[in-house]
């Protein structure tokens, strides 16, 4: 764990954040997580809603948080954030969702030592690395697919099964029920969710629309693990980006979410939750 550096300061300083409480109060980040790398020339800052320490890395606690650092390490020779990794320019820190312009996590913050930072929404950090590893088509359809079928079960998980405030909290970093009623209200609109499926959220309280959304999600996703799985064992340049996605979907689920249908599923192939760990060993 580190305080933010001096740079750090300067980037949140060039790009403030949206306002929260008042026009005059911005949310700045406590702590810094730097990469673990000898020198680079970047300088970015992944902005995330929490982290947690597994072995002796710090992690997202979120699954898109969470492959979009190990993308942005394993494209750039850096390692995953460690409790005693050098200080540097380049790390994640983690803001209230609150403070994001977007209202949603990651976002990707660039410029600290020029002063001219700038700060880049999920979506735009997908465009980017869509436009910046996949030259097949077939790929890049692929890459969509796999972002939609996580990001779709992601989101209705969250909303469909009966969590414990405990676990928003380890996840988002919320602070009560009040907070979190909040979240929910945003979470529905990740990956434009609610207006792809307005019919989920059309006399919600008299028929279970979401739930049965939920339960063939389920079904597609065991039905298309076998053959995402294959992604992890792929030396394809383009498909490991995808094996990260898969990764950190499998990880996080298992770290934070065993209790649910996912987590029922995935606890009964310990093979793919073993190879999906080992895609954080950047050895």
């Amino acid at each position: 764990m580190f305080t933010i550096p001096d740079y750090a300061k300067r980037l949140f300083d060039s790009v403030p954040l949206k306002s929260y409480k008042d026009d005059t109060e911005y949310i700045k980040p406590q702590q810094f997580f730097s990469f673990d790398c000898k020198q680079s020339a970047l300088d970015i800052v992944l902005g995330v809603y929490n982290t947690f320490q597994y072995k002796d890395y710090i992690l997202p606690t979120d699954p898109i948080s969470l492959s979009t650092a190990i993308i942005l390490a394993k494209k750039n020779g850096m390692g995953l954030p460690r409790t005693l990794s050098n200080s540097g320019p380049c790390g994640i820190t983690c803001i209230p969702f609150r403070g994001s312009p977007f209202n949603s996590l990651p976002i990707l913050i660039a410029g600290a030592g020029t002063g001219m930072g700038t700060i880049e929404s999920i979506e735009k950090i997908n465009s980017k690395i869509a436009s910046n590893n996949f030259s097949n088509v077939e790929v890049e359809f692929m890459n969509e697919y796999v972002d939609m079928v996580l990001y779709d079960l992601w989101i209705s998980c969250l909303l469909v099964e009966k969590l414990e405030l405990k676990v928003y909290q380890q996840l988002f970093g919320v602070e009560d029920g009040m907070e979190l009623m909040d979240l929910k209200t945003e979470i529905r609109k990740w990956n434009n969710f609610e207006a792809r499926h307005q019919n989920l959220f059309e006399k919600l309280q008299k028929q279970p629309y979401l739930k049965n959304f939920y339960k063939s999600e389920l079904e597609r996703f065991t039905d298309r693990l076998s053959g995402m799985e294959d992604l992890l064992d792929s030396t394809s340049a383009e498909e490991m980006i995808l094996g990260y996605k898969l990764a950190a979907f499998v990880i996080i689920i298992d770290q934070f979410l065993a209790s649910t249908k996912i987590g029922e599923i995935l606890c009964s192939n310990q093979c793919l939750i073993e190879k999906c760990y080992k895609v954080l060993n950047f050895d």
